[in-house]
């Protein structure tokens, strides 16, 4: 597997596992690799994918990734705290 490949399927599983904070700002440091460079996979991933849905969850993914926020930005909700810590 390539690395824009393994970028992409572990920022998924990223995604998958922290679904009910989605379309909330989390914390970078939940990423598993730097932002750019997901940024950057899932661009070069809908450049060459001729999957249509796929191409659609890539782009799903693009926009997840700006909820995506420096740590000392996120708002220090309780709730979401509780959540970050439970993970």
């Amino acid at each position: 597997m390539d690395q824009i490949q393994k970028i992409v399927r572990d920022y998924g599983v990223m995604i998958e596992s922290l679904e009910n904070q989605l379309g909330t700002q989390v914390p970078m440091s939940l990423l598993p690799y730097p932002k750019e460079d997901i940024r950057a996979a899932l661009i070069r991933s809908i450049e060459v994918t001729t999957d249509g849905v796929m191409k659609e969850a890539l782009k799903v993914g693009l926009l997840v990734l700006d909820d995506f926020i420096p740590d000392e930005e996120v708002p220090a909700d309780e709730e979401v705290r509780d959540e970050r810590e439970n993970l």
